[in-house]
This record gives C-alpha cells, sequence and structure tokens, in this order.
C-alpha cells in the first residue's frame, strides 16, 4: 500500500500536496525494478553463503566420521571393553559404516562374553600363574626373562 501512494506521487506530482500527507519520495518505475534487482543479488549472496557453510559442514562431518571409523578400527584391535563401547557410541553418533559398527559390536560382545564367562576367567588365570611360573623359572636357570 505504502509503494502505491508513492508510485501516485511520482506520476501525479501535482495532484495532492503529498508532503502534508506524509506520503515519502515517490517510486519511479526504475527505482522498484533497481530495488528489486538488489534484493535478488542479496537473495543469490544468501543462497550462495548458505550452501558453502552447507558443504563445510558436510566437510567437517566427514572428518569427524573418518576419525570416528579409525578409532573404532583401533579399538575393535584391542581387549578394552570401555574404549571399544565409547568408540562404538561415538561411531553411532556420526553415522559411520554400518559392516565396521557390527563388527565391532561383536568383538564387545565377546569381549564382555570372555569376561563374564568362569571358563575363560579360569583361563585366564591359569595362563597368568603358568607366565608367573615361567619367568621364576628362567630366572633360577639363569635364562632370558
Amino acid at each position: 500500500m505504502r509503494n502505491a501512494f508513492r508510485k501516485a506521487r511520482a506520476e501525479l506530482p501535482e495532484r495532492w500536496d503529498w508532503a502534508a500527507a506524509h506520503v515519502p519520495q515517490g517510486l519511479t518505475e526504475q527505482e522498484e525494478a533497481d530495488r528489486e534487482e538488489r534484493e535478488r543479488a542479496k537473495a543469490r549472496e544468501k543462497k550462495k553463503k548458505a550452501e558453502k557453510a552447507r558443504k563445510e559442514r558436510r566437510k567437517q562431518e566427514e572428518a569427524e566420521r573418518a576419525a570416528a571409523a579409525a578409532l573404532l578400527v583401533e579399538a575393535t584391535a584391542g581387549a578394552d571393553l570401555a574404549a571399544l563401547s565409547a568408540s562404538i557410541e561415538k561411531a553411532q553418533g556420526v553415522g559411520c559404516d554400518g559392516a565396521e559398527l557390527e563388527r565391532a559390536r561383536e568383538r564387545l560382545a565377546a569381549l564382555q562374553f570372555e569376561a563374564t564367562d568362569p571358563a575363560a576367567i579360569a583361563r585366564r588365570e591359569r595362563e597368568k600363574r603358568a607366565a608367573a611360573a615361567e619367568a621364576r623359572l628362567n630366572r633360577l636357570t639363569g635364562g632370558a626373562p
């Protein structure tokens, strides 16, 4: 509505007392076209910035995904339950590959079973005692530690 009065002021400057009616400066077709062009340019620039930000965000997410996958592979190779569990959670959070996550989950399940299975616990204890006995024997006989 405001622009309609401004256009009328530009077309009919002597018809009314536009200043007394508090109508702003007259608006010509050229001024309106220039304003629309500025708005379109501004919208293009805004869209360009949004696309650039989107690309940066995707790049950062991909880097996070790669780092989480590397951490997951490293934790899967080890025997630390807490580290493996934490790396699985992080990998799920950033959306890592399903196959790698599945391998890590299987490894976690195996480690959890080993930690709670009485036979596995007994086997580890036997291995510790055997290693300690072997170390004592090597010290007594002067062999390599």
